[in-house]
């Protein structure tokens, strides 16, 4: 197992208790991914709602394509490259990122996880929805980021600004072009002009 100072970051940050739950769940690998649901003998499809591979927890959250256009985008504001392989990756991202304030970290990574989780089942719950653009998700994260750390009453808002971009002029407006291709591949539809 994980152990328990692996977690501290989570259960000290300053989001709502049911991110915390979230996060810890992601962590330990417990979310209801469809290869977890699998696993307890759920019969369905098991393809990751924003592209086509299985959908693990590591896979949704690290090595997506759509979810990775995140990462990327804080990555090159924060002047990194996004290697993450793994959860245990993810959760040592801290160290990549400026001012080392573990808690704001895990803040951020509280609304990207949550935001994409969010989305996910949008897509999932309404028939299979199309997904909204990068831009649309780095908004909602941006959002959701900037007002959990606006109900404080110290600087961590600033410090955010610092750490996550304040606009989404660096992330595309529709499915990347190898997107398109793949989605014509499998016969998928027809991409969007």
């Amino acid at each position: 197992g994980i152990p328990n100072s692996a977690y501290d970051t989570i259960w000290k940050s300053h989001i709502p208790l049911k991110i915390k739950i979230f996060l810890w769940l992601v962590r330990r690998d417990k979310i209801l991914t469809k290869v977890n649901l699998a696993k307890k003998d759920w019969p369905g499809d098991l393809t990751c709602a924003f592209c086509d591979q299985h959908e693990s927890t590591d896979h949704l959250f690290i090595h997506c394509s759509y979810v990775r256009l995140i990462w990327n985008w804080i990555a090159l504001y924060n002047s990194f490259t996004f290697e993450c392989n793994s959860l245990d990756d993810l959760w040592l991202l801290d160290a990549s990122i400026p001012l080392k304030d573990r808690l704001l970290v895990e803040l951020l990574r509280g609304a990207i996880l949550w935001t994409v989780w969010l989305e996910r089942n949008r897509v999932i719950f309404n028939d299979n929805t199309t997904p909204i653009s990068a831009k649309s998700l780095g908004f909602k994260i941006i959002s959701l980021a900037n007002f959990w750390c606006k109900s404080r009453s110290d600087n961590s808002y600033l410090k955010l600004s610092l750490m996550l971009p304040c606009d989404v002029k660096d992330l595309p407006d529709q499915v990347l072009e190898e997107e398109e291709e793949t989605i014509q591949a499998l016969g998928a539809g027809s991409p969007s002009s």
